[in-house]
C-alpha cells in the first residue's frame, strides 16, 4: 500500500468518526428538548411561578431573626417565677403612658390579661414534675415578646408574638396586632391600610401575600389575616398550624406603595 493510500484511508476514516458524533450530539440535543417541553406541559402554572427566584421585595427582613423595635419605645418586663403550677412567665412589652395614649395602652393591657387567663385556664390541673432522668423541672410556660414596634405621631403598629408549651415539646405560638391612628382615634385594619376598593385591588393584595408566603393564599381570609408595619416594610403573621404559613413574612413597602393608602405611606 502505497503512502498516499494510507493516508486517504485515515483521512476517510477520521471523517467517519467525525459524522457519527455529529449524529449523537444531534440526537442527544433533541431528546434533551423533547424531555424539557414534556417537563414544562406537566409542571402546574402556579408551581412554574413559584418556581421563579423571589425578588429582592420578599422576606429580606425576618422577624424571628431580627425584631424591628424602635429604639425610642419603652419597654417593661413582667416575670412569674416558677411554681408548682408553671415553669415560669415571661412578659415584655411596649409601655406607653396610659394618659397620652389610652387607647393603644388598654389594648396591650388587655392583651397581657386575655393571654395570661388563657394560660391559667389551659394548665389548670397540672403540675411541675422533677425529671430524675434529666435532672430538670418539667412544666408549661409562656413567653411574650415584641416582634415589630413601630409608632410615630400619627400611627402606632405592634407586632407581638406569645409562645406557649411544655418542656421538651414543641412550642405553640400565635401573634396579636395592635395597630392604630392616633389621630383618627380608630384602629387601622386591613382595609384601611391597603387600596381595596375594587376587586382587582383585594385580589392584588391576595397574589402579593401569596408570593411572600409561596401559597396560594385565599381572599377569603384576608379579613382574618394580621399584619403590621414600619417605615420600610409590611409584615404578615402566621399563627402555627396555620393552612397557609408559620410564622411571620415581609415585603418592602417601596414596591407596593400605589396600593397603600397614601395616609400610612
Amino acid at each position: 500500500m502505497s503512502l498516499t493510500s494510507a493516508f486517504g484511508d485515515s483521512i476517510e476514516h477520521q471523517n467517519f468518526i467525525m459524522r457519527d458524533f455529529l449524529v449523537i450530539w444531534v440526537l442527544f440535543i433533541f431528546y434533551s428538548c423533547e424531555q424539557d417541553e414534556s417537563t414544562k406541559k406537566e409542571t402546574p402554572l402556579i408551581l412554574k411561578e413559584y418556581q421563579t427566584p423571589l425578588l429582592d421585595s420578599f422576606n429580606t427582613r425576618n422577624l424571628d431573626i431580627e425584631s424591628s423595635i424602635q429604639y425610642d419605645i419603652l419597654l417593661d418586663t413582667i416575670y412569674i417565677p416558677q411554681n408548682k403550677n408553671h415553669m415560669g412567665i415571661s412578659i415584655i412589652y411596649p409601655r406607653l403612658s396610659q394618659d397620652e395614649y389610652p387607647e393603644v395602652s388598654s389594648q396591650i393591657d388587655n392583651l397581657i390579661r386575655r393571654q395570661k387567663k388563657e394560660f391559667y385556664e389551659a394548665i389548670k390541673g397540672e403540675k411541675t414534675e422533677y425529671d430524675t432522668s434529666l435532672k430538670m423541672y418539667r412544666g408549661w410556660d409562656l413567653t411574650i415578646r415584641p416582634m415589630s414596634l413601630y409608632q410615630t405621631e400619627k400611627v402606632v403598629s405592634f407586632g407581638i408574638e406569645k409562645f406557649f408549651g411544655s418542656t421538651g415539646m414543641s412550642s405553640a405560638f400565635e401573634y396579636n396586632v395592635v395597630n392604630y391612628d392616633l389621630l383618627k382615634k380608630k384602629k387601622i385594619l386591613l382595609g384601611d391600610y391597603f387600596l381595596l376598593n375594587t376587586l382587582a385591588d383585594t385580589i392584588y393584595l391576595k397574589n402579593i401575600i401569596s408570593r411572600a408566603i409561596s401559597y396560594e393564599f385565599s381572599k377569603q381570609y384576608l379579613d382574618a389575616l394580621n399584619f403590621s408595619f414600619d417605615d420600610q416594610y409590611v409584615y404578615f403573621y402566621f399563627d402555627k398550624y396555620n393552612i397557609f404559613a408559620w410564622g411571620t413574612r415581609s415585603i418592602k413597602k417601596k414596591y407596593i406603595l400605589d396600593h397603600i393608602n397614601p395616609e400610612y405611606r
